[in-house]
């Protein structure tokens, strides 16, 4: 009923104003408008520097200026402009806000009033739930910048429950979010309060926080029951509080006709009836075709299966894994953060261990990590696919996000073996809960059937040397403590070459000062699977090396004069270019072996990594559209840090997607002359036949261990050997 007159409302309007509804327009209409979206994400991430809006205003002059756009594409560009003004004017850069604002005026319709008509009239046409959240969320998130300006003829609730219903509809948790909040500091009738408490309940209960649900039900009905039949959004308010009514008689054992499978499903998890969950989503899923939606309901019935009880031992966890493999589960990222599920499904594996340490339930355990590692980001790496990079960033950064969305892979050990035969592999779990940190390590080693699997809870010690060991701090860590983690990680090690899959938290450890100086090979790969998707990288005798290098840093050009003393010996040929075009031109012409980027990058400043290259600053997007070497060396600061929002990934995995196998990219702010030395003597090793993994890891322990070796820990060797 309320999306019936939702788009009644936008029939009125399309036929008035002669827009296009978003499922109507064109692919490269469509993915324009996810394009602003995601630029829009990049803004709400907050928070919001002077770089941020230079990273909008960029890809906007990239992608959009000069080329004739749609009227509603020119509407919500007009609204990030007009958002981008905002936070300007908050930076006191007011210049710049009135710029924005001009700009905004120039492309604008009309009115914030009259472009909110032209946004409500791209209401689609097809069930709103169908649509990806990009597409649908660039339309909201508009909405949401324009009713803040509009003229007191317009009903701001019934605008922003246009909003809320969107990112409702189509799971961009979120985008509901800031609807809600919004909603909640905008001056409205009471029937959109009863809204608001009802929408933040489904919030809730997606959190399965069960208690505070049923709180925000109750208050919504106490609300609903003082406010007037003429308020604006009674009829809203009412249809509302009585799906509420339904789910309640359903969860009590009512029997109602054509009640839908989700409020079936809920209604089970309301009264802690978790097969029935189980069972209910399964079927939810079933009956739809595809989307975000379809994966969140198969893990929504996993979820419940694990609450249930209903998987007792390996064999029906490995099943676990196989349908959420089998159901997309890595599209439901843009409605839940599965991070937490697969932590607790972890768990579980880690106690089937514990209660019987069988043939399979290590390597059962090992398998639900590696395909919690998938989910987080192993799946935008595929060598078997052609590189999907395109020629804007705009267009880069829209594959990267879809990249995200590709399926995982629960990973087969016995292939991952006859892979690499003479390697262990390590996947390591460090784990935060409220009665206490753990360490969780799982070792599969040559030729042993079986995962060890070790699971350390933490005292007050080792939860201190765990986060004295993070990031950038452990260059002033205790050296203790350091040895007594590495003890920790590294107990059960079999072989001098070592593949280590980390968690979201682990990828910031200083892996090359915590393994042993026996290791003589050391990657870190974002996940199992992924390596065994990867080409192996091997440089030929006199490697083509093509690189990019600031003059002002001393660190840069101690790397471009050993480059150049090894092309003088014959040992390599290196191209030195000074600009991101003369780089695309070269790497479009010629082939090279490596290419080494020896700039200052940032990150910390609104936006998540961008690299300042001397002609300009870019993003790692606009490196993702060039054809890339076998070996990318990004000796900028943050290059390989592990991502911070789920729609998003590191620049050193960007650089593994576009095609490249492996990637050395530093995990903090690295000081350019430490590495330099690690990089300089790398390559002499490298260049003289040495495989490129054993070079640098040679090259690390040849450091000074007080004075070098903690700072050129930043650095990292990513991808495969």
């Amino acid at each position: 009923m309320r999306e019936r007159l939702l788009k009644a409302i936008a029939a009125k309007l399309t036929e008035s104003a002669g827009i296009v509804p978003i499922d109507e327009l064109g692919p490269a209409d469509q993915d324009d408008l996810r394009a602003v979206a995601r630029l829009f994400e990049s803004i709400d991430r907050g928070p919001v520097y002077r770089s941020t809006i230079e990273h909008v205003t960029t890809v906007l002059d990239e992608a959009f200026m000069g080329r004739p756009l749609p009227t509603i594409t020119r509407t919500i560009i007009a609204s990030l402009l007009t958002e981008s003004a905002r936070h300007l004017t908050e930076m006191g850069r007011n210049d710049e806000a009135t710029a924005a604002r001009r700009a905004a005026g120039q492309i604008r319709p009309g009115t914030a009033d009259r472009s909110i008509v032209y946004l409500l009239s791209a209401w689609p046409k097809a069930e709103i739930h169908t649509m990806p959240p990009l597409l649908a969320g660039a339309v909201a998130r508009a909405l949401l910048v324009e009713v803040d300006s509009a003229s007191r003829r317009t009903e701001r609730g019934a605008v922003l429950y246009a909003a809320i219903h969107t990112a409702h509809s189509t799971a961009n948790q979120d985008l509901l979010r800031r609807a809600l909040a919004q909603l909640a500091s905008t001056p409205v009738s009471d029937g959109y309060r009863v809204v608001q408490s009802l929408y933040e309940a489904q919030i809730a209960q997606l959190e399965a926080r069960f208690d505070d649900h049923q709180d925000l039900v109750n208050r919504a009905r106490s609300q609903f029951a003082s406010i007037s039949t003429r308020d604006p959004a009674y009829a809203l308010a009412q249809g509302l509080v009585l799906v509420e009514d339904r789910r309640d008689a359903l969860a009590a054992g009512a029997s109602i006709d054509g009640e839908s499978l989700v409020n079936r499903a809920a209604a089970a998890a309301r009264r802690r009836d978790w097969p029935e969950a189980a069972l209910a989503y399964e079927r939810a899923m079933a009956a739809e075709n595809s989307g975000a939606s379809r994966a969140a309901y198969r893990l929504f019935a996993e979820f419940f299966r694990l609450e249930g009880e209903l998987l007792p031992d390996p064999a029906a966890v490995l099943a676990s894994l196989e349908r959420l493999a089998a159901d997309h589960v890595s599209r439901s990222r843009t409605v839940i953060d599965s991070e937490s599920y697969f932590v607790r499904l972890q768990k579980h594996a880690i106690g089937l261990v514990d209660s019987d340490p069988s043939s399979t339930s290590g390597s059962v355990a090992a398998q639900v990590v590696d395909f919690a590692a998938e989910i987080r980001h192993g799946v935008v790496i595929d060598h078997r696919r052609p590189n999907p990079f395109m020629a804007t960033a705009a267009a880069a950064d829209l594959a990267m996000f879809d990249l995200l969305s590709l399926d995982a892979e629960v990973v087969d050990h016995d292939t991952a073996r006859a892979r690499f035969p003479d390697c262990t592999i390590l996947w390591v779990s460090l784990n935060e809960a409220d009665t206490g940190d753990s360490v969780v390590v799982c070792t599969l080693s040559p030729g042993r059937s079986t995962v060890e699997v070790r699971s350390t809870d933490l005292g007050s010690y080792g939860s201190g040397a765990v986060r004295g060991a993070l990031g950038q701090n452990s260059e002033r860590s205790n050296p203790e403590q350091i040895e007594y983690l590495a003890d920790l990680l590294f107990q059960d090690l079999a072989e001098e070459r070592v593949i280590v899959v980390p968690d979201a938290a682990g990828w910031e450890l200083p892996w090359q000062r915590l393994a042993p100086d026996a290791v003589r090979e050391l990657v870190i790969a974002p996940s199992l699977a992924a390596s065994l998707r990867m080409r192996e990288a091997v440089l030929p005798g006199r490697p083509r090396v093509i690189g990019v290098f600031d003059d002002d840093l001393p660190g840069a050009m101690v790397e471009l004069r050993v480059l150049s003393e090894l092309a003088e010996q014959g040992l390599a040929d290196v191209t030195r270019v000074r600009s991101v075009e003369e780089l695309r031109s070269c790497l479009a012409r010629e082939n090279f072996d490596l290419l080494t980027i020896a700039v200052h990058g940032t990150t910390g400043d609104g936006f998540e990594y961008r690299m300042l290259i001397p002609d300009d600053v870019k993003s790692p997007a606009a490196m993702l559209s060039m054809k890339l070497p076998p070996v990318v060396v990004l000796g900028c600061c943050w290059s390989a840090r592990s991502a911070m929002t789920r729609s998003s990934v590191a620049a050193s995995l960007g650089c593994l997607a576009a095609g490249s196998s492996t990637v050395i990219g530093g995990v903090w702010a690295i000081d350019d002359l430490v590495a330099a030395e690690l990089l300089t003597r790398t390559y002499t090793r490298a260049f003289s036949g040495t495989p490129l993994a054993a070079a640098f890891r040679s090259a690390y322990l040849s450091l000074d261990p007080v004075t070098q070796r903690p700072q050129a820990a930043g650095l990292n060797l990513l991808g495969r050997f």
